[in-house]
């Protein structure tokens, strides 16, 4: 008789094997049964809800694979061979992306267009400025006009008064 983790590696390796059969029966069960598909979100809404939540905590790169491959067409790895080409950074302001820094895609709003990968920040102005070079350039300006540089940093000329 075998023991609770010989079956559990047994089941492993045969899964493994069979990957696209296994694959190929669920989904054709999942035609052939469309009121069980979800029967137990209908009726354990909050489990269900409990569920997912854990589930998604324990596997997050699962979930933002997926909403990369929904919202904007990407496979993996198109996003390894683009963080690759820009050397782990952001393409604007060139800050090493990193657990807290996590890079996140930029497209065109206007074409859908994927662009490259950016910082947060670096995606929120180019969202903020309606995606106007004109009015980054203008931005720039500004900026350049009411700052002075001191030994590389920059530092606001405010007045107060």
């Amino acid at each position: 008789m075998r023991t609770k983790e010989q079956n559990r590696l047994r089941n492993k390796a045969y899964h493994a094997a069979h990957k696209q059969d296994i694959s190929k029966r669920k989904k054709q069960w999942a035609i052939d049964n469309p009121e069980e598909v979800n029967k137990f979100q209908r009726e354990n809404p909050e489990l269900h809800r409990e569920y997912s939540k854990e589930y998604r905590k324990k596997h997050p790169e699962k979930f933002a694979r997926y909403a990369r491959k929904r919202n904007y067409g990407v496979t993996q790895s198109w996003y390894e061979e683009k963080l690759k080409e820009q050397d782990n950074k952001c393409s604007i302001c060139q800050r090493s992306f990193c657990e807290s820094l996590k890079p996140v895609i930029d497209h065109n709003h206007a074409t859908d267009e994927v662009r490259d990968l950016l910082c947060r920040s670096c995606n929120w102005m180019l969202g903020c400025a309606y995606e106007d070079s004109n009015r980054l350039e203008k931005a720039a300006k500004y900026l350049k006009r009411h700052n002075r540089s001191t030994n590389g940093r920059t530092e606001n000329t405010f007045v107060i008064g």
